[in-house]
């Protein structure tokens, strides 16, 4: 006689709850938005940036950013910012493809002789990447330099650079995402400005800046690429990382509340943040893409909820969605008479769920079959990211027909689903052994039961490794400590 095969693996039982200024001055910030065209603007100093066969793709954290495939691809911006002491920062996002040498962000004071004052080398040798200030005189020699160990970051991912130079201790450092990769000497370096000086070109606002490098161009992608007139403290890079250039810009909105990518926020919660230091006003743009809260403005909200002319730090939006992402931007408003509105960064979070899981969960049963017990449906096993494998131990299977399985939580819940990943061995695709007929109750106190009206035969799986549960129970509400499924 053939047993019945059950399989209710890691299942989400869940609970519905429903909520009710910096030293360094930012001189320029290209956030390459636009999308399109060969023109990308500096939204802080002014400053354009003229492409020559760049491509736009998307970027790190939704909008646009820009590709270089090496060849004839520049960035020129001429004329360019230029910090007007000796201090600078440069940050970015990069997803760098490794292609022999390569040449980005320098500043020279002419081609021919090739002094150059900005130069970030990713290169393929003892460290993908390098930071010299100063000149090197046609290959002549080379300054003193700053750079990270191998495996520092990896090609073909997103990764997050800053640069640092401070020039009262003579020290430069290297971030990535936020972190100094320390390896021997690596970082931070001193003696960074070179045999031919620090201000040969990098503080001289007649010299072009080349973005992708104007010998042995980069090529990858770059996205938010920034310029300041200090070296960043390391809190003010792991803030660039996390909230991107404008949060060091004293002019905008900074510091949002809830924290920017923040998950479970409350849905009858308030927005709030720390207003730019010469605001009066500002508006605020909420909605659910990218692409529209970047590009939104009070007269052309693009279908986003505009907030206009506040005059607090706070913000009601009004009740959110369960679960949705939701972005959002803080445009401040300075007063008379120029009243100049300075763009805020895009800051996103996610409202909270619906239900989330119980975990602590005990699961018995009226009996089992071999090291399928009735806790291989509560611990994980089997589950990666929500698809399940096909071994039967990873699986519950009664040893008898018919057969329950019961589970107890630490206390009450209100309960929204019950997610059944039901008989996904290899053979039930040829001899369906899982559970079709099944009834549903859930109780207080374990002793009085109420069964669960509306409860159909289940979906059986067709036997392929890593598959999403395939059957929801709805509980609409009801409040159990003990469910059972027989």
């Amino acid at each position: 006689m053939c047993k019945n095969l059950i399989y209710f693996i890691s299942f989400g039982l869940v609970l519905g709850v429903i909520a009710g200024r910096t030293n360094a001055e930012l001189i320029a910030y290209w956030p390459f938005d636009e999308g399109s065209g060969d023109v990308a603007m500096d939204v802080v100093g002014g400053f354009e940036a003229q492409m020559t066969d760049i491509d736009w793709v998307p970027g790190q954290l939704g909008g646009s950013a820009v590709e270089s495939s090496r060849g004839g691809d520049a960035i020129l911006v001429d004329p360019a910012p230029s910090p007007a002491g000796a201090d600078l920062s440069l940050a970015w996002w990069m997803v760098d493809n490794y292609d022999s040498w390569q040449t980005m962000m320098n500043k020279y004071e002419t081609a021919s002789v090739a002094g150059n004052g900005i130069l970030l080398r990713p290169t393929g040798e003892d460290s993908p990447l390098r930071w010299r200030l100063g000149g090197w005189q046609a290959y002549g020699g080379w300054g003193a330099e700053c750079r990270v160990p191998q495996g520092a970051y990896n090609d073909g991912e997103w990764t997050h650079v800053a640069c640092t130079y401070d020039s009262a201790a003579d020290t430069a450092t290297i971030y990535i995402n936020a972190e100094v990769p320390l390896n021997g000497n690596f970082n931070p370096k001193t003696g960074i400005a070179g045999p031919n000086g620090y201000t040969q070109g990098v503080n001289d606002p007649a010299q072009p800046l080349f973005i992708v490098g104007q010998m042995e161009t980069y090529g990858g992608i770059l996205d938010d690429v920034a310029i300041w007139d200090h070296p960043l403290t390391a809190d003010e890079v792991q803030s660039v990382y996390a909230l991107g250039p404008q949060a060091l810009d004293p002019s905008r909105a900074n510091k949002p509340k809830p924290d920017n990518e923040a998950g479970d926020v409350p849905r009858d919660g308030v927005l709030a943040w720390t207003p730019g230091e010469s605001a009066v006003s500002r508006n605020i743009f909420l909605g659910t893409t990218f692409e529209d809260v970047n590009n939104a403005s009070v007269a052309d909200p693009l279908g986003t909820v505009v907030g206009q002319d506040l005059n607090t730090s706070e913000w009601d939006p009004g009740r959110l969605e369960f679960g949705q992402t939701y972005y959002w931007r803080v445009d401040e408003v300075n007063g008379a008479p120029d009243f100049t509105s300075f763009k805020g960064a895009v800051w996103s979070f996610t409202a909270e769920p619906l239900s989330i899981p119980i975990t602590g969960v005990t699961a018995t049963a009226t009996s089992s079959f071999g090291a399928s017990g009735p806790e291989k449906t509560v611990d994980g096993s089997g589950l990666v990211d929500d698809g399940h494998g096909t071994i039967a131990a990873d699986m519950w299977i009664s040893g008898s027909i018919p057969g329950t399985i019961e589970y107890a939580f630490d206390r009450a819940y209100k309960l929204n689903e019950l997610w059944i990943w039901n008989s996904n061995q290899v053979i039930e695709a040829f001899v369906g052994f899982g559970a079709k007929d099944i009834v549903i109750e859930y109780s207080l106190d374990g002793a009085n039961w109420t069964v669960l009206d509306g409860v159909g035969p289940l979906d059986r799986a067709p036997g392929a490794a890593g598959y999403e549960h395939n059957n929801t129970i709805d509980f609409g509400g009801a409040t159990a400590q003990h469910v059972r499924v027989t």
